[in-house]
């Protein structure tokens, strides 16, 4: 079609859309990692581990109470046709389901100041910390139902700007809090606060439809949807949060802030990618579900360049971890070195289990998600039991955590392409050669950074090398092994570029 002898481009299809997206949240994601990496550091240096450790144990708290809030209204909603005729029952749901968060919080305090309390100290501390985060949840589920309007309408440019004002906000009021002494205060009091600004511009921004009637008689529907969803994000918290748990009933807050310091170094990468993608996918997936065959074909085109690139990544991430923070962090966070390699190596193959919790979403495969979640939670608490019983610490800890989190990824894969016909053989053609060329480029370049310490190379010497080394290797081995998901990723990297004006 052309207009005034003009050629208008062709409308840009769901997959140049969704990978536009990826590009917005990606972007976003890079500058809040950015921001936090700089407010995390910032802090690492103005508070001690007893701080990060009591505001560890109380999230412990927080996050499952935070599970009967959010409750999966947000999925269903996006799940849902006549997102209109559901909006307002799922707010009045989330709201009530929200305050229910708070109350648990509020009930749930006094009970953790006795499991972790090792002091009168840290007794006091976790109460009051909890107190303050007790109304964050209501905050957040007055904002489910704009959110879930943005991402069903694949807004991800502007999900990215508000995610990026919200974590650009509450990081410099953490860093302002620990500067002036407020200690693991500084932490919690900016949630409040950041939440109900965001929800207040969500609200003036989407303006979605709302009405003063509950609808109770809709809220059943939502919830019986929703409850396998709840049931699922109840074994993820397991999974995230058992290792925490068990540090501070055992050994209190201080190793619980040396291992919270290393996870959070492990789960960059798989943030910035997994996160993102999975926040795209499920609502550009929800609509192909009358589609599947080319679903199914997107979802693999994905995987692959998603393992290409997120699998060796982790893999350079644990090479790093060493001279990264070395460089950077006080002498007193050194301890938790090993903790991130560690989990780091796990990370890498946990990697694909975003595109498959998407794509399982879309279908309303709650119940399926929820399985994979459990079988994974019901090893890893029996196993982290015994490694504690038998004496281990954090490096016993860090080792389970990254074998289950290893598994994870391949067992959502292998699961969610299940009804597609597919199985293990297809799991391991999109696994095997990006973790075998990871293993060789990034080895390879460990290998070299190793000799460079032998022979009294400093720690910047070794981070530029690894990178380089790394980086160069593993896109050769992926030019050379996997040529068609690196053609596949240059055509959408191209079709992301501006259109050039046709003379």
């Amino acid at each position: 079609m052309s207009t005034d002898g003009k050629t208008l481009p062709p409308p840009a299809s769901l997959g140049t859309h969704s990978a536009r997206g990826l590009v917005y949240l990606i972007a976003g994601s890079t500058a809040t990692k950015a921001i936090g990496i700089l407010s995390q550091l910032a802090l690492l240096y103005l508070l001690g581990r007893r701080d990060f450790g009591v505001v560890t144990l109380a999230y412990t708290i927080t996050e499952f109470a935070l599970i009967v809030g959010q409750s999966g209204v947000a999925d269903v909603l996006i799940h849902r046709r006549a997102f209109k005729q559901w909006a307002v029952p799922g707010f009045w749901l989330s709201a009530a389901l929200g305050l229910a968060s708070c109350l648990l919080i509020l009930l749930a305090a006094p009970i953790a100041t006795r499991v972790y309390g090792e002091t009168q100290a840290v007794r006091d501390q976790l109460f009051w910390v909890l107190i303050v985060l007790a109304p964050s949840p209501l905050i957040f589920s007055l904002s489910v139902v704009p959110r879930a309007q943005l991402s069903r309408q694949l807004q991800f440019r502007a999900l990215a700007s508000l995610n990026l004002g919200e974590i650009a906000l509450t990081n410099l009021l953490t860093v302002l809090f620990a500067a002036i002494g407020f200690g693991p205060f500084s932490f919690v009091l900016p949630a409040p606060i950041g939440g109900a600004i965001v929800t207040l511009i969500l609200w003036t921004w989407v303006r979605p439809h709302w009405s003063p009637r509950l609808r109770l008689r809709r809220w059943r529907y939502l919830i019986g949807d929703s409850s396998h969803l709840l049931s699922s994000e109840l074994g993820r918290k397991v999974i995230d949060q058992s290792d925490y748990i068990s540090l501070g009933i055992k050994f209190g807050p201080e190793i619980v802030g040396i291992y919270n310091v290393g996870f959070r170094f492990s789960i960059q990468m798989m943030r910035l990618l997994m996160v993102n993608m999975q926040s795209i996918l499920f609502p550009a997936f929800t609509k192909l579900n009358d589609q599947p065959q080319q679903q199914y074909q997107g979802f693999f085109r994905a995987q692959r360049i998603l393992a290409m690139v997120g699998v060796s990544s982790c893999l350079l991430q644990a090479a790093i971890a060493q001279p990264t923070a070395r460089i950077l962090f006080p002498s007193q966070w050194l301890a938790s070195i090993p903790v991130m390699q560690i989990l780091s190596l796990g990370m890498a193959t946990r990697m694909v289990s975003g595109a498959a919790y998407a794509l399982m979403k879309s279908h309303g495969r709650f119940k399926a998600i929820s399985v994979c979640y459990w079988c994974c939670a019901l090893i890893q608490l029996p196993v982290l039991a015994l490694v504690l019983w038998l004496g281990g610490g954090l490096i016993g800890v860090a080792v389970v955590v990254s074998v289950v989190a290893a598994l994870v990824g391949p067992l959502m894969f292998y699961i969610s392409i299940l009804p597609f016909g597919g199985g293990w053989r297809e799991v391991g053609q999109v696994l095997a050669r990006p973790i075998v060329s990871g293993i060789v480029s990034v080895g390879v370049a460990w290998l070299i950074a190793e000799w460079l310490k032998d022979h009294g190379y400093n720690d910047i010497v070794q981070f530029i090398e690894i990178n380089v080394v790394a980086v160069a290797l593993n896109a050769l081995c992926a030019w050379i092994w996997m040529r068609p998901v690196c053609d596949d990723l240059l055509i959408r990297i191209r079709r992301l570029l501006p259109n050039r004006a046709v003379t």
